[in-house]
């Protein structure tokens, strides 16, 4: 009840009265429909131990109050951070048939920084994370000191950027998605990116954990939808996606 209040005054502080009624059935929607298959999730995600095992922090749920940011630039609800397993993001990159030498990992929502972490671990050519709130990214980078063992924070770049507004680099990306904005974000965010590729012509791959506004990249003409056994996860590359394939996890590249 406490986090409830805490982001009402929020939202209050950021939208005003009218802001925030208008918004109130979207705020318990987007709770509601993260809170059902993450449940499980999150059970998966304290079983792994992964903060205990490299002394991070990234396992903690953030609401909105806690990441210091309620809302972006368009009044739209910033989602609660919460990450993912580290299997589930290895298998979801090693899945595609890629030479991810030639490739940037970029991380859009990146919060805590965990899938940068993960991600390390494959020879790509820079890993970007990209998040709204200054306090995620506060203590992602406290991550990636922390890991440097294994993640080279030279070949990492994190930045506080809306992801409405953000120029896409304009190189071969492998993008990371944790169901990071509400629907109308998903669709700008797909916009800016399909314009991008129109300008610069490259191969672009799209990862997609818990894909519930993915009807923007289904129904684009730049990106198509790959094959995947991974539970809750869709993949899209550019078109034609022969070049971004998925093997067998458990093979070698």
């Amino acid at each position: 009840m406490k986090r409830f209040f805490d982001d009402m005054r929020l939202s209050l502080r950021d939208l005003g009265v009218r802001g925030t009624l208008q918004r109130l059935p979207d705020y318990f929607d987007m709770l509601a429909e993260m809170r059902k298959p993450r449940s499980k999730l999150s059970l998966e995600v304290e079983a792994e131990r992964f903060d205990e095992r490299y002394g991070t922090d990234t396992e903690q749920l953030l609401t909105f109050s806690e990441h210091g940011i309620l809302a972006n630039s368009s009044s739209s609800y910033v989602h609660p951070y919460q990450c993912a397993t580290e299997s589930s993001i290895a298998e979801s990159i090693r899945a595609l048939s890629i030479d991810y030498e030639k490739f940037s990992f970029l991380d859009l929502g990146c919060g805590k920084g965990k899938p940068i972490l993960v991600a390390s671990r494959f020879p790509f050519r820079r890993l970007i994370g990209v998040d709204i709130s200054e306090r995620c990214l506060d203590i992602a980078r406290e991550n990636v000191r922390r890991c440097s063992s294994f993640c080279e924070p030279s070949r990492v770049t994190l930045l506080q950027e809306d992801a409405e507004k953000l120029v896409f680099p304009a190189e071969p990306l492998v993008i990371y998605l944790f169901n990071p904005f509400p629907e109308n974000v998903m669709q700008v965010v797909v916009k800016n990116l399909e314009a991008s590729v129109r300008e610069s012509p490259r191969e672009v791959a799209i990862i997609y954990l818990f894909p519930f506004f993915e009807k923007s990249l289904e129904e684009s003409e730049i990106f198509g939808r790959l094959p995947t056994s991974q539970y809750f996860t869709s993949v899209f590359a550019t078109k034609p996606v022969g070049w971004a394939w998925p093997r067998n996890p458990d093979s070698k590249k």
